[in-house]
């Protein structure tokens, strides 16, 4: 089993200004512990959001096949006027919300030292963008996903990498969401180094049904 990549970032944009997300590692060998900071991170989401959180991860539960891992994080968002003026047209669009706080337990299991494949739930509860609503939305979720690892060597200087991997989340009433979706991401990802050079090509494919959780 090998340790989901944490992302790490300091973007700059000329309109949106500075945004970042800054992990610290902590690694015990088959533990890690991922504290994090976010600051107006703005690159993934409609909205802009700031605050914390904490990812924990084993690789080995008992046997080197199983593995598990819980994160948890607090985070506020921040919607730009346009959006706002957008919302307040469409009556239908689900409500806004200030902060979002999420759980969620993986469990992953290597079918092969290639193969590995994980399931679990998020669990997170939006709160209301009026802050004198006390009306907060869960929006859970069921979370499956395959991914794919491969590296073999060409010669002693030559070395090959394919990574290939896909993600679903759905949300269901089964789990008390106010949601309702599926949704699908896919990723592959191919390198090629000799000696000091490197060729790397990837590619992202995804798409939602439903609740647009």
């Amino acid at each position: 089993l090998r340790f989901d990549p944490v992302d790490a970032n300091a973007v700059y944009h000329s309109d949106q200004g500075w945004g970042a997300k800054l992990p610290v590692t902590v690694d015990g060998g088959d533990f890690r512990a991922v504290p994090y900071l976010a600051f107006d991170v703005g690159d993934d989401l409609i909205e802009e959001y700031s605050g914390f959180g904490l990812r924990v991860e084993s690789r080995r539960l008992g046997t080197e096949r199983l593995g598990v891992s819980f994160e948890w994080s607090t985070l506020d968002q921040t919607w730009r006027d346009e959006t706002l003026a957008a919302h307040s047209a469409s009556p239908r669009v689900p409500a806004l919300y200030r902060n979002r706080m999420t759980v969620t337990p993986i469990v992953k299991f290597a079918i092969t030292p290639q193969l590995t494949v994980s399931g679990g739930v998020s669990i997170a509860e939006l709160d209301a963008l009026d802050e004198s609503s006390s009306d907060a939305l869960m929006a859970n979720a069921a979370v499956g996903g395959l991914r794919f690892n491969q590296r073999w060597r060409e010669t002693s200087t030559g070395r090959h990498d394919l990574e290939a991997g896909i993600t679903v989340r759905a949300g269901t009433e089964a789990l008390e969401s106010d949601f309702v979706y599926e949704r699908y991401l896919g990723q592959v990802g191919y390198g090629f180094r000799r000696n000091k050079h490197r060729v790397f090509a990837s590619g992202l494919f995804g798409g939602i049904a439903g609740d647009l959780g």
